[in-house]
């Protein structure tokens, strides 16, 4: 995967914007725990959500420390930038959520905030599902923590780029393609598929990935009725 480095300017305008957006809504809304998911505000501490994320798709929150300096102006000042796990985040539960914009879900629109959730043992139990895995972890031990990991990786992965969820149609609905690395990082071994559902999503069994996949977002969403074998190169 390659990631691309920003002028500095641009990630400052950036991130001045996102502040502005979440300290608005927390001004604005009247019930303490919605506000909390803006921007949280408690004793000595204070962080927001940055809608960044680092290459390992953990969030990234800006944190603050109340200022004690009694001849400054300055009721907070600005300590760093860390993810979930650092210890400045230790005792803050729940954290803020990633800045939204309130926009209608349409069509063939995909939602990364939704869940996912895994039917494993009818995925695992199904003798051509199982012939699709990479052979170096068929007979893998963990296989199902395996799964469930991979899954919620490409979840957290599509939060940040949408762009790799295909829509296709499928009996007169629309599901979703789901890129999964189960072996290596950067190339997807598999493709789940996603029903929608009543706020989440369903992911029941899966097909070999081809990176013809990618193509069909500027398509129309088709009727698919058989899948290539699994292809290891993007």
């Amino acid at each position: 995967m390659t990631y691309f480095l920003f002028p500095r300017a641009i990630l400052e305008r950036y991130i001045h914007s996102i502040f502005r957006k979440q300290a608005i809504d927390y001004n604005e809304e009247h019930s303490p725990e919605k506000a909390a998911e803006y921007f949280h505000v408690e004793n000595e501490y204070a962080c927001f959500h940055t809608g960044l994320y680092t290459r390992r798709y953990k969030a990234i929150y800006a944190c603050f420390d109340r200022n004690k300096r009694q001849a400054s102006m300055l009721d907070w000042y600005f300590r760093g930038f860390s993810d979930e796990i650092s210890p400045w985040l230790k005792y803050i539960s729940p954290l803020p959520k990633k800045p939204s914009y309130h926009m209608t879900q349409y069509g063939v629109n995909y939602n990364p905030e939704w869940p996912i959730r895994v039917n494993v043992d009818h995925i695992l139990g199904d003798e051509e599902n199982l012939s699709r895995l990479p052979a170096a972890i068929r007979d893998a031990r963990n296989l199902p923590l395996l799964l469930e990991t991979a899954v919620e990786l490409a979840r957290r992965k599509a939060v940040v780029e949408p762009g790799i969820v295909v829509p296709q149609g499928y009996q007169g609905r629309v599901q979703y393609l789901l890129p999964i690395c189960l072996t290596d990082m950067e190339k997807p071994d598999l493709a789940m598929t996603l029903t929608i559902m009543d706020g989440y999503y369903l992911g029941n069994t899966w097909c070999g990935w081809n990176p013809l996949f990618q193509f069909m977002r500027f398509g129309v969403a088709f009727e698919i009725y058989s899948m290539p074998a699994v292809v290891h190169a993007l």
